[in-house]
């Protein structure tokens, strides 16, 4: 690949967010804050306001849209979507920069928070009332760039903790896969639809930041 390397600002300062939040919202792991802070509710705010869920979103609280990223329902989840965002965003970020990086994250979080809203409105098995958290959508939206952005370039894939490495183009398959798979088993995760949502965001973005001298 010809494109320059930068170093990662984006993605570390995002997973450290995500790490943060979950301090502090975790019940065992309440951190004392300033200021009278828990007075004011800030943290039963936080889980009350920071998952995208359609019916608040739709009486205005767009911010949902995004924020939903930094919350997670366990540590093992939170784990899961740091390392990979750590690895694959951070290399991305290596390659485009901050600004091109923080561009794809946001605009993987909003396709994927559409891709929710869609999967809520055409599958009756999810109710409008189901939140979405996670960072999951940025993720595959890292993913998908990847794809698109350096399709022949040699990749690892952890399964478990099993390294394995293929061409990057490997990835729109086994992707595909992922995704019907979770269709087909909503109860392992009813945001799939975020996950594609963020998946097609990343392909689309990874297409357009190619530059014109790229040889992949």
């Amino acid at each position: 690949m010809n494109l320059p390397m930068r170093h990662p600002i984006a993605v570390p300062l995002l997973c450290g967010l995500c790490l943060g939040v979950q301090i502090i919202t975790h019940p065992n792991l309440r951190l004392p804050l300033p200021l009278g802070a828990e007075d004011l509710f800030i943290i039963d705010w936080l889980k009350q306001h920071l998952p995208l869920q359609a019916n608040a979103v739709q009486i205005g609280e767009l911010w949902r849209t995004f924020t939903y990223v930094f919350l997670h329902g366990s540590w093992w989840h939170l784990a899961l979507n740091l390392f990979g965002l750590w690895i694959t965003g951070n290399t991305l970020e290596a390659l485009l920069g901050w600004r091109k990086t923080f561009l794809l994250l946001l605009t993987g979080a909003t396709a994927g928070a559409a891709g929710f809203f869609l999967s809520i409105l055409l599958d009756p098995r999810l109710s409008p009332y189901t939140i979405c958290i996670g960072a999951s959508a940025l993720l595959t939206a890292c993913i998908g760039a990847v794809v698109t952005l350096a399709p022949r370039e040699r990749i690892t894939l952890w399964i478990t903790a099993l390294p394995l490495r293929l061409k990057a183009v490997w990835l729109l398959p086994l992707m595909l896969l992922f995704f019907i798979t979770e269709f087909l088993l909503p109860q392992l995760s009813t945001a799939y639809g975020a996950h594609l949502g963020g998946w097609i965001a990343g392909l689309l973005c990874g297409f357009l930041l190619r530059e014109p001298h790229h040889n992949s």
